[in-house]
């Protein structure tokens, strides 16, 4: 049985961080941009346990911009820091989300998944 740890603690834009055993999930996040990149970046780090080996990141209804871009690319340098195998994917984003990541060829590094 994995332990369970959740961390609904507010922050500006609602986002909501679980842990699932070796799986962090990331929810409810409505922009990732350059306004809210940092705040994103400094949870992340901070929720960021050391054994996780998967991290989803639902982006269903997510605003994007290049700062969210590059928070992503941030959080997987950090990732990668403790644990070089941890794979980042990312959950429903909207088509104009899958575009930017399909221009910037960044849908290389981070899978992309439908549920």
């Amino acid at each position: 049985m994995h332990a369970r740890y959740q961390n609904n603690t507010p922050v500006p834009d609602g986002m909501k961080i679980s842990r699932d055993g070796e799986t962090l999930s990331v929810s409810n996040i409505r922009q990732l941009d350059a306004a809210t990149c940092q705040s994103f970046r400094s949870r992340l780090k901070a929720a960021l346990p050391r054994n996780v080996r998967r991290i989803d990141i639902d982006l269903t209804r997510t605003q994007m911009d290049c700062g969210g871009l590059g928070a992503l690319l941030a959080l997987r340098k950090c990732a990668r820091a403790e644990n070089n195998d941890v794979a980042i994917h990312l959950v429903n984003p909207s088509n104009a989300v899958q575009r930017l990541f399909s221009l910037t060829h960044m849908d290389q590094l981070f899978p992309i998944e439908q549920r």
